[in-house]
């Protein structure tokens, strides 16, 4: 027994290869682009900002290279957790992840293993006979705290333990908030705000006490497969319903003939909204139409709608005092929350597949603009390396036991599953008619099954949207954006006091740059927390690459390399720093004439 021990222990190793899961992102950046990337502004992309640092990172670590410490680490079947002790004794890691799916073998192991002397020097994580969804919360903590260790995750795989699990944790190391959406998304998502603001946008209230779809039937379109295949039962009903339509289904309405009452935006890209708006064949199709904008979509998506029909809705914002925000991973559910806000009594989603048709494999109707078509047999096996964009997932479906859907909606369904019993009130109901993914708390219902309610009263919808509504900006929000402005000039200073600082070794820099992040987020108010965020996004994908370089063990002299990498940081923080200062500032220069009006 005791000669297995040694085995084991002996089998976990520094190299950066074998039983490891490779955290951040593999990079190869042209000359052109390291180039370029030296003077882009620093919103030109989410690259732009890390380029350097990761290309010089990369270039000066070896190949074969090896760990000084293992600074975290994943026992994937603790079994009685005799060997715990040794490995830990061995590599004296700083942050455990336990994974046992039999509670009884756990149990058994607390009576031979101390997991209590372990946590005397590290943090513990333990994910002991969990579903797959409360697993993955865990390890996303696991994966959270101390995240600049995050580049290379040692693991030990016991022979008797499932593979699920590994491919729960490699799903939950591809799908990051800071991966999925880099510090660049976070300027429109926090500050085009003020744009719309300074340009005189009407804002919707959604805390209002009254609100546009009180006791209203809706018919919610999105662009899933689903909505390709009922078209004309939808411009049969269309007089039956408020419809609410995304963006991305326009093209496929009009050539139907389908008008609808209200769209929805949230994209903040113009790259990715355009080409739907752009296969229109006559812009008057939506004149009488009201655009329900996020408050991070893109002007010249905006601009093609009749501005005094546009609504701003805030996404994830405090920007407008009192009006409330909703947030959401995807602008389909976004809408259904939206409707759930405005009070509809009844609402039915067509086209919210949130899976793959089992057809063609299609992600979408093949008119959407950026539909594709996927492989239905690369569902994710247990043998598999989890590829994020490509691999598909088996979830529960609505008519069907099972679906398959991709990583992107099964992150939007597991954020539908969240929130709405947070905004449904008793007397709402959610109709799902789509052949897709079930969503918990949405009733399943067959479209031929649908009591079609009488026509409705459209007239008065503008007319609420107005009441509830307002372009102007408050002395209370102008101070709030003040708030903003101070705390970015705030931080550029904080930089500005560790650029002076002098670095001995390795270990002293690691330090230098943890105090950093403490010293940057240690102010938690709201007008702070639009920077902050952004900034530990940025440190969240940057900084594991700077602390793998500190923690090669085949890098002798670290001085020259800590020197430059310090530089292009401090450099490229402080740019996102003045970033949210100059947007600020416009506020309080009279010379650039605002539109906006002072309540």
């Amino acid at each position: 027994m005791e000669n297995n021990y040694k085995e084991t222990t002996q089998s976990v190793d520094m190299r950066k290869e074998d039983n490891v899961f490779i955290v951040s992102p593999r990079h190869k950046f042209t000359a052109k682009f390291l180039k370029k990337s030296k003077s882009d502004p620093i919103d030109a992309n989410n690259l732009s900002g890390v380029a350097e640092i990761i290309d010089f990172v990369e270039s000066s670590i070896p190949e074969n290279s090896t760990m000084k410490r293992l600074e975290k680490f994943i026992f994937f079947g603790t079994g009685l957790g005799t060997h715990i002790v040794t490995v830990d004794k061995k590599i004296g890691s700083d942050f455990y992840l336990f994974v046992e799916d039999d509670l009884e073998l756990f149990r058994l192991s607390l009576f031979v293993t101390d997991y209590s002397k372990i946590a005397q020097h590290s943090e513990l994580y333990f994910v002991i006979f969990e579903e797959d969804r409360d697993a993955k919360l865990i390890m996303e903590e696991f994966l959270q705290d101390g995240f600049m260790h995050n580049h290379y995750i040692k693991f030990l795989h016991m022979l008797h333990h499932s593979d699920e699990k590994l491919r729960v944790f490699h799903e939950a190391t591809t799908s990051l908030n800071h991966l999925l959406f880099p510090y660049h998304a976070y300027f429109n998502k926090f500050l085009r705000a003020l744009d719309f603001m300074k340009e005189g946008y009407r804002f919707i209230n959604l805390n209002a006490k009254v609100q546009p779809l009180k006791d209203k039937p809706v018919l919610l379109l999105a662009a899933g497969p689903s909505l390709a295949k009922n078209l004309k039962w939808v411009k049969k009903v269309q007089d039956r319903f408020i419809l609410v339509a995304l963006t991305s289904t326009l093209s496929i309405l009009e050539k139907e003939g389908i008008v609808p009452d209200i769209v929805t935006h949230l994209d903040p890209y113009a790259k990715g909204s355009l080409p739907h708006l752009q296969k229109l064949n006559n812009r008057d199709y939506f004149t009488k139409t009201i655009l329900l904008a996020g408050s991070q979509s893109p002007f010249e998506v905006v601009e093609m709608f009749e501005k005094e029909r546009v609504f701003i809705y805030e996404n994830g914002t405090s920007h407008k005092k009192g009006f409330g925000s909703v947030q959401a991973t995807c602008v389909g559910s976004t809408t259904l929350l939206l409707s759930l806000i405005f009070d509809a009594k009844e609402i039915y989603l067509l086209g919210l597949d949130l899976a793959i048709d089992e057809e063609s494999g299609s992600t979408h109707a093949v008119t959407h603009a950026h539909s594709k078509k996927l492989d239905l047999s690369r569902s994710i096996g247990m043998e598999e390396i989890f590829n994020f964009k490509e691999s598909l997932i088996k979830v529960k479906g609505n008519f069907k036991e099972e679906v398959l859907t991709t990583a992107n909606f099964y992150i939007s369904i597991e954020s539908l599953d969240r929130n709405i019993p947070r905004y449904k009130k008793e007397y709402q109901h959610i109709y799902n008619l789509n052949n897709g993914a079930y969503l918990r708390g949405c009733e399943t219902k067959k479209i031929d099954d649908v009591n079609l309610p009488k026509r409705q009263e459209k007239d008065q919808l503008y007319r609420v949207f107005i009441q509830n509504s307002s372009n102007k900006v408050t002395k209370e929000e102008l101070e709030s954006i003040r708030k903003i402005l101070e705390h970015a000039k705030k931080v550029a200073k904080i930089l500005n006091r560790h650029k002076l600082k002098k670095f001995k070794n390795a270990q002293e820099y690691q330090y230098e740059l943890m105090q950093l992040s403490l010293d940057i987020t240690a102010d938690k108010s709201i007008e702070a927390s639009y920077l902050n965020l952004v900034l530990l996004h940025y440190m969240q994908y940057i900084y594991p690459y700077i602390f793998d370089y500190l923690n090669t063990k085949e890098i002798k002299e670290y001085t020259k390399g800590i020197q430059k990498i310090d530089k292009i940081l401090i450099t490229k923080m402080k740019k996102i720093a003045e970033f949210f200062e100059s947007k600020c500032e416009r506020f309080f220069n009279p010379n650039f004439g605002f539109k906006m009006e002072v309540a």
